[in-house]
């Protein structure tokens, strides 16, 4: 395990690609890209990672939204985010930035427990959301062309935000060192119920700011939910449920994964299938436990929001 953070993706590491108002394009870290944000149109790439960053900036921009109860949000698009505002609200989830943490990884899960004969996927998998190595696959099959950015921390990251808010879910063991082994069927998802209302971009302003101000959703800003900073699950530790906030229902998701790397470099990823503690038991009383876990969170986000 890896004892100091690399990759630092709020200022170190450009990747996320964008065109200016000017023309000109950029690849910019997630800091600057968010203080240049009213001199920027819009995100380019893949249509798969925009959609995915477009549902993963609006839950950065709602922690920096919170932090002033009087803001002129007209006014932010024009003139750009307060700087200090997004500095203090990144500082908030600073340990969560890096794509090599030894404790909070960048939308990764690092007790994931995988046994030493089991080998990671490539991390272009991490792009296709349905994967798929056999010649049933749309794409993803051995012989396929891969992204000349492929295993670079740019792509990877990208790749990490695309699979957390649009695969829906992958079958397999939970995150730690677990007896409930991948013998229960149960395969997760995304967005708990339409009741959690999950981030999603439905208006267009005339610069990244704007857009992202527009389709930041007022009740992720106004209220924080209970007992919890309501924080984005992407910035959780440990155990939480969908019920902790609005923001963290609205940015579930069921399936965790953890990059596997060689010093520098990123040699493929692991995949789990569950978002659940383990469970020391077995037989009918497994199974229930296993259950359990989601038809509580449907009630607590059905109590808890609405």
């Amino acid at each position: 395990m890896t004892t100091h953070p690399q990759y630092d993706l709020r200022w170190d590491v450009p990747w996320i690609p964008v065109r200016h108002l000017d023309g000109t394009r950029s690849v910019l870290p997630l800091q600057p890209l968010l203080e240049q944000a009213h001199l920027i149109d819009e995100l380019t790439g893949d249509p798969g990672e925009w959609a995915a960053m477009m549902r993963f900036l609006p839950s950065v921009t709602a922690l920096i939204a919170r932090r002033d109860a009087n803001a002129d949000f007209e006014q932010w698009a024009r003139t750009g985010l307060p700087s200090d505002l997004v500095n203090a609200a990144l500082d908030e989830v600073a340990d969560f930035l890096w794509l090599i943490h030894p404790d909070t990884p960048f939308m990764q899960e690092p007790r994931l427990a995988v046994p030493d004969q089991v080998a990671a996927n490539p991390t272009e998998w991490l792009h296709l959301t349905t994967p798929g190595a056999n010649s049933k696959a749309w794409w993803g099959k051995p012989g396929d062309r891969l992204s000349a950015e492929a295993g670079s921390p740019a792509r990877v990251a990208r790749g990490l935000v695309t699979s957390w808010f649009f695969s829906p879910g992958v079958a397999g063991r939970a995150a730690g060192t677990y007896r409930d082994e991948p013998d229960v069927s149960w395969r997760p998802r995304g967005t708990v119920s339409f009741r959690s209302h999950g981030l999603r971009v439905f208006w267009r302003g005339t610069n990244l700011a704007e857009t992202l101000l527009a389709n930041t959703m007022e009740n992720h800003v106004r209220t924080v939910g209970r007992g919890s900073a309501g924080l984005p699950l992407w910035a959780v530790p440990g155990d939480t449920s969908p019920a902790a906030s609005r923001l963290t229902a609205a940015t579930w998701t069921g399936s965790v994964y953890l990059l596997a790397h060689d010093r520098d470099r990123f040699t493929g990823v692991h995949t789990g299938g569950r978002r659940i503690r383990g469970i020391d038991t077995g037989g009918e009383d497994r199974l229930s436990r296993v259950k359990e876990p989601e038809g509580r969170a449907g009630r607590e986000v059905e109590g808890a929001l609405f």
